[in-house]
């Protein structure tokens, strides 16, 4: 049975979603862990570039040193690295494609971060 990537209104999550959900989640806490530790009146860095066909922005709130927010940028650009690699659909080597294209009855190996974030299996019928 063939799969594959499903729209709105069928009740399924597409990966691009599944996707920025992960990607919002993972700086959402990290930043909550930082507005906590700098608290109120706290100069904000912005941080800001290209991901994905698109771009992102991010604002912490917090004293940061010029280690810090270089530290912090490279964070964010890694993470959204290894999240294009994992699930990219536009990129032919990224884990997502790679399994899409396999074509052998033989198993698949795929990363945690990847069988994570699928959706349920559903039984055959």
């Amino acid at each position: 049975m063939a799969t594959g990537v499903h729209g709105a209104g069928t009740g399924r999550t597409s990966p691009r979603r599944v996707v920025g959900l992960v990607v919002g989640l993972a700086v959402l806490g990290t930043l909550t862990v930082w507005r906590l530790a700098g608290g109120p009146g706290v100069e904000g860095h912005d941080f800001s570039g290209p991901t994905m066909g698109t771009s992102y922005h991010v604002t912490v709130d917090a004293a940061l040193s010029a280690t810090e927010r270089r530290r912090v940028r490279e964070s964010i650009e890694a993470r959204l690295l290894r999240v294009n690699q994992l699930m990219s659909t536009y990129d032919s080597t990224s884990e997502l494609s790679r399994f899409n294209l396999h074509r052998s009855i033989e198993p698949f190996e795929v990363s945690a971060e990847l069988l994570e974030v699928r959706p349920p299996i559903q039984p055959f019928l």
